[in-house]
């Protein structure tokens, strides 16, 4: 959580960032939740091969069992 929360200000295209730990740990919860902003898709996929962001997926790698993604566009 704190390696993903040091990529703000660390990739140019990244508006915002937030991680954080599961508090409730239900049946349907996963460990860790990931909330970031772009302002379009162009700087989403550079966050996305950034190195900073690709050392920050090494690690989740090697620790990850499972993961599940969602990317999606606001209307405002």
């Amino acid at each position: 959580v704190d390696r993903l929360n040091a990529l703000n200000g660390k990739v140019p295209s990244l508006i915002a960032l937030d991680a954080g730990l599961d508090v409730i740990h239900s049946d349907a919860s996963w460990d860790l939740g990931l909330n970031s902003t772009f302002a379009n898709l162009d700087d989403l996929e550079a966050y996305r091969v950034h190195p900073e962001h690709q050392a920050v997926v090494a690690i989740i790698k090697e620790i990850c069992s499972a993961r599940a993604v969602v990317d999606f566009v606001t209307s405002n």
